[in-house]
């Protein structure tokens, strides 16, 4: 193969005409004699030659060049731009449930929340129910200048025959968990506290979704979704969301306490549940199969009346709650309160050179 276009025969021009000749003379050279400039034919197998020339000549370009205009004509006639973003030509209006969820997440303070239809006896028939888990570490101030904002996005945003009747937030839940874990390493005071952090950050995940929020390359690169799910429905302007995630985070009714334990002893540092239980405040006795969540309501996981103790060869490790707590909250920021603010929100559309 050559190394360059430029050095194949079959595309160059003066070649092109004399094989067209030779096929020509072949062919028809006992009716056709003449081969001259002046001849039609000979006219027509010019300009053959001339546009597979030409054409190889273009195609050597990259697209975005092919592409480009004059920039001095399209300056005189101010034409529009050939192509647009993703960004400016994908995104619509909300118009599913998960899209409207969206709009809400993006709301900064919303942890996650749940649109529903109403279809209770006395409630507007066709109208949404919305219902807002919001951060635990916001103001009652806060909490109330969020639900505003949740009202006036929503009511931007509502299409024609919808309304958002109701907007308040879910009331909360609270669960004590009391464990006993036996660790395999012996671990330092800050990192058996950051543990048990890490522990109840999942356990409360578990029990109350979150919508974590992507950055642009993040939700292409390491989530491989699809430019046209991550720029479709309600575009969020502090993140990107991922849309089967958000399938997955719905508020939940009913929590099994099977799946609690697999979160706990799923992680690496922990060999041995040695004993577990899980109570409701108000209620006798401990709950042993699946929690069931009350309509409008969501569960929390109290940390204050919670209590796990770790254990190292049967020895007790100290454990400074007031520590976790913090450890506890800095995870709550950096994954949860802090939205992804990436600088990319959108895909290039690339320049070409005229």
């Amino acid at each position: 193969m050559a190394d360059t276009l430029e050095e194949i025969d079959d595309l160059n021009y003066n070649f092109l005409k004399q094989e067209g000749i030779a096929y020509i003379q072949e062919l028809a050279g006992k009716i056709w004699t003449d081969y001259n400039e002046h001849d039609p034919g000979i006219t027509i197998l010019e300009e053959l030659c001339f546009v597979i020339t030409d054409l190889e000549y273009r195609t050597n370009f990259d697209i975005e060049d092919l592409l480009t205009e004059n920039p001095d004509k399209a300056q005189k006639k101010n034409t529009t731009k050939n192509f647009y973003s993703a960004r400016e030509i994908l995104p619509c209006n909300p118009l599913t449930i998960n899209d409207f969820r969206k709009l809400v997440i993006d709301i900064p303070g919303v942890r996650n929340v749940h649109i529903a239809l109403s279809n209770e006896p006395q409630a507007i028939k066709g109208g949404y129910k919305v219902f807002l888990d919001l951060h635990e570490t916001l103001t009652q101030v806060v909490q109330e200048e969020t639900i505003q904002k949740v009202k006036k996005r929503l009511y931007q945003h509502r299409n024609l025959c919808e309304d958002f009747f109701e907007i308040r937030l879910l009331a909360p839940c609270y669960l004590h968990v009391h464990a006993s874990l036996e660790v395999n390493t012996n671990l330092s005071y800050s990192d058996g506290e950051m543990l048990l952090a890490e522990l109840f950050f999942r356990i409360q995940s578990l029990i109350s979704p979150y919508v974590p929020a992507y950055s642009l390359r993040e939700i292409l690169l390491e989530k491989k979704t699809p430019i046209e799910e991550v720029f479709t429905g309600f575009l969020p302007q502090h993140g990107f969301i991922d849309h089967e995630e958000l399938k997955k985070t719905t508020v939940r009714s009913s929590v099994y306490i099977s799946e609690i334990i697999e979160k706990i002893v799923e992680m690496g540092d922990i060999d041995n549940l040695i004993n577990f239980s899980v109570t409701i405040p108000n209620e006798s006795s401990p709950v042993h199969t699946v929690i069931k969540v009350p309509h409008g309501s969501t569960l929390k996981l109290d940390l204050l009346k919670s209590k796990v103790n770790l254990y190292y060869k049967g020895a007790p490790m100290a454990i400074n709650k007031e520590r976790m707590m913090g450890y506890f909250r800095t995870i709550v920021n950096n994954r949860i309160v802090k939205k992804s603010y990436g600088v990319n929100k959108n895909i290039a559309v690339p320049k070409g050179k005229y």
